[in-house]
C-alpha cells in the first residue's frame, strides 16, 4: 500500500513537471514565435508601420532588428512606387515634392531630374501646339520660358517670322481694298521683311495714281487754283508739272508777285513757301535762295542778340542749329568753352554724339569723365564703352602708329561724332607710346591725334583703383557684341602694345590692367576714346 502510494506521487509530481515544462515553453518559445509570425505577415501585406510596432516590443526576438529595418525599407519603397506612379500619370511637381522627400533614397535624384525635364517637354509641347494654332505671340512667351529647350530659340523665330507673315499679308489686303495709306504703316512696321520696302513704294504710287486722277478731274472741271493745289501735292509725278503749268497760265504770275511782295516785306518763311509752290517758274529758284539766306541771317541776328542779351545756352542752340554759316562755328565753340569753363577733374561733361541705344537709331550725346585739367584744357575719357572694335583689323605685328583703330578713332568717328565747333574745341595731341613695362614690346612711333587710347601708365595714373577703372558700356556697344561681365562691366583697349607686337594691352572688366593683353584682332573689347579738349574762348 504504502507503495502505492509511492508510485501515484511520482507519476503525479512528474505531471507538475511536465505541465511546468509545457507552460515555459509556451511563454518562451510559442508566444513569441506566434507574435514573430504575425509581425512577419503585417510586413508581407505591406503594413509596415504595423509590422514595425509588433517587431519593436519583442525586444530583439529573433532577428526583429533587420525585420525593422526591412519594414522602413518597405515604407520607402512604396513611397518611391507612389512617387513614380505620380510621375507616370504626369503629375510631375507632385512627383519631385515626393521623390525630394526621400533625401536622394534609390536614384531619387535623377527621377527628379526626369520629371524637370518632362516638365520642360510638356511645356515645350504646350508652345509647339500654341504656334500651331496660330497664337504666335503665347507661343513665344512659352518658348522663352523654356530658356533654349531643344528647339525653342529657332520655334521664337519661326514664331516672329510667322508674325511677320501674317502681318505682311494683313497689309497687302490693305492694299487690295484700296487703304493704301493704311497699308503703307502697316508695311512699314514689317521693318524691311521681304519686299516691304518695295510694297510701301507701291503703295506710295498707287496713292500718287489716286491722287493724279483727282487732280486731273478738277482740271477737266475748270477747278485750276484747286487743280494746281492737287498737282502741286504730287511733287512732279507724271506730268503734274506740266498740268500745272497749264492751269497757272493765268495765275502763276499773279502768285509769283505775291511770292514777290511777302519777300520784300520781310516775311521771309512765307516767300519761302510761296516760291517753293511756283517751282522753277521765273527766277523761283533764285528767289528760294535769296529767301534762305535771308532766313538764316535773320537767324543769325536773333543768336547774336540772344548771345549779347545773356541767353546763352538759347544762343549756343541756334548757332548749332546754322552750322557754319558765317561764324556760327566760332560762336558755338565760344560759348561751349564758356559752358565747360569751370570744370574741374572727376566731372562728368556732355561733348559730341554717338550711338547709345541698342537699336542704333540716332546720335546721343556722349559724357565724358574729366581725367587731368592743365590751365584752359582738359583731358577727358568716354564715360562708357562706346562700341566693339578690334584694336586692329588683322592679326599680325602692330603698333599704336599704324594700328585701325587710330585711323578710325581720328577719321570716321572724329567726323561723325562731333560738329565742327567740336572739332575745332579737340586738340591735336602728341602721342607717344612707351614700351610695354612688363614685357619691354616696344610702342612705335609717337603720334599726333585728335583722339586716342590711354596708355598703361596713363591709365595708371588717371584712375587711382581697379573700381575707379571699371567702365559699363553702353547698349549700343552691347548689341554690338562688346563683351562684359555680370554686373555689366566691360573690357577696354588700351593703347601700349601687349606681350609681343601681335596683341595690345587691356584694362579688364574688373578694372584690373592686363599688361599681356589680348590679340590685335580680338572683337568684343571695348572702344574707350580719350581727348584733350581746348577750352580758350
Amino acid at each position: 500500500m504504502k507503495n502505492k502510494r509511492i508510485v501515484v506521487l511520482v507519476i503525479i509530481l512528474a505531471a507538475l513537471i511536465l505541465v511546468a515544462a509545457l507552460s515555459a515553453l509556451t511563454v518562451v518559445v510559442i508566444v513569441p514565435n506566434i507574435r514573430y509570425q504575425n509581425a512577419v505577415r503585417l510586413y508581407e501585406t505591406g503594413k509596415y508601420e504595423e509590422a514595425i510596432t509588433a517587431f519593436e516590443a519583442m525586444n530583439g526576438y529573433r532577428d526583429s532588428a533587420e525585420q525593422i529595418e526591412k519594414c522602413r525599407t518597405g515604407i520607402k519603397d512604396r513611397a518611391y512606387d507612389e512617387a513614380l506612379a505620380l510621375a507616370e500619370n504626369g503629375k510631375y511637381e507632385e512627383a519631385i515634392a515626393a521623390f525630394e522627400a526621400m533625401d536622394g533614397y534609390r536614384d531619387s535624384a535623377m527621377q527628379i531630374v526626369r520629371c524637370e525635364s518632362a516638365i520642360r517637354e510638356r511645356d515645350y509641347e504646350a508652345a509647339v501646339r500654341m504656334q500651331e494654332e496660330g497664337l504666335f505671340e503665347e507661343a513665344i512667351g512659352a518658348f522663352w520660358e523654356l530658356n533654349g529647350y531643344k528647339d525653342s530659340e529657332a520655334r521664337i523665330e519661326e514664331c516672329e517670322t510667322a508674325i511677320l507673315d501674317r502681318n505682311y499679308e494683313a497689309a497687302a489686303k490693305l492694299y487690295e481694298e484700296g487703304r493704301y495709306e493704311e497699308g503703307i504703316e502697316a508695311f512699314r512696321a514689317l521693318g524691311g521683311y521681304k519686299d516691304s520696302v518695295e510694297q510701301i513704294r507701291k503703295g506710295e504710287t498707287l496713292i500718287l495714281d489716286r491722287e493724279y486722277s483727282e487732280a486731273l478731274a478738277l482740271y477737266e472741271e475748270g477747278r485750276f487754283e484747286e487743280a494746281i493745289a492737287a498737282f502741286g501735292a504730287l511733287d512732279g509725278y507724271k506730268d503734274s508739272y506740266t498740268m500745272i503749268e497749264a492751269c497757272e497760265v493765268q495765275i502763276t504770275d499773279r502768285k509769283y508777285q505775291a511770292a514777290v511782295s511777302l519777300y520784300e516785306s520781310g516775311q521771309y518763311e512765307e516767300a519761302l513757301t510761296a516760291f517753293d509752290e511756283l517751282g522753277d517758274y521765273r527766277d523761283s529758284v533764285e528767289q528760294k535762295k535769296k529767301c534762305a539766306e535771308a532766313i538764316l541771317e535773320q537767324q543769325y541776328a536773333a543768336a547774336v542778340q540772344l548771345y549779347k542779351d545773356g541767353k546763352l545756352q538759347e544762343a549756343y542752340d541756334s548757332f548749332v542749329q546754322m552750322g557754319t554759316y558765317k561764324d556760327s562755328s566760332e560762336y558755338a565753340r565760344k560759348l561751349k568753352a564758356e559752358f565747360l569753363k569751370d570744370t574741374a577733374v572727376g566731372d562728368v561733361i556732355r561733348f559730341g554724339r554717338y550711338y547709345q541705344d541698342e537699336n542704333g537709331r540716332g546720335y546721343d550725346e556722349i559724357e565724358w569723365q574729366v581725367l587731368a585739367r592743365e590751365g584752359d584744357r582738359i583731358l577727358v575719357i568716354s564715360r562708357y564703352v562706346l562700341d566693339n572694335h578690334r584694336y586692329h583689323e588683322s592679326f599680325g605685328r602692330v603698333s599704336w602708329e599704324s594700328c585701325s583703330i587710330r585711323g578710325w578713332m581720328n577719321g570716321d568717328f572724329f567726323w561723325m561724332a562731333f560738329q565742327d565747333h567740336e572739332r575745332n574745341m579737340i586738340a591735336e595731341t602728341s602721342v607717344s607710346t612707351e614700351k610695354n613695362p612688363t614685357y619691354g614690346t616696344p610702342g612705335g612711333r609717337s603720334t599726333k591725334d585728335h583722339l586716342f587710347l590711354l596708355s598703361i601708365a596713363e591709365a595708371q595714373k588717371y584712375f587711382a583703383s581697379d573700381s575707379e577703372r571699371t567702365c559699363k558700356a553702353t547698349a549700343y556697344a552691347v548689341s554690338r557684341e562688346a563683351e562684359t561681365d555680370d554686373q555689366g562691366n566691360c573690357l577696354w583697349w588700351l593703347r601700349t602694345s601687349g606681350g609681343n607686337e601681335r596683341s595690345a594691352a587691356i584694362v579688364t572688366a574688373k578694372g584690373e590692367i592686363d599688361d599681356n593683353g589680348n590679340g590685335v584682332s580680338r572683337s568684343g573689347d571695348g572702344f574707350r576714346p580719350a581727348m584733350w579738349i581746348d577750352l580758350r574762348p
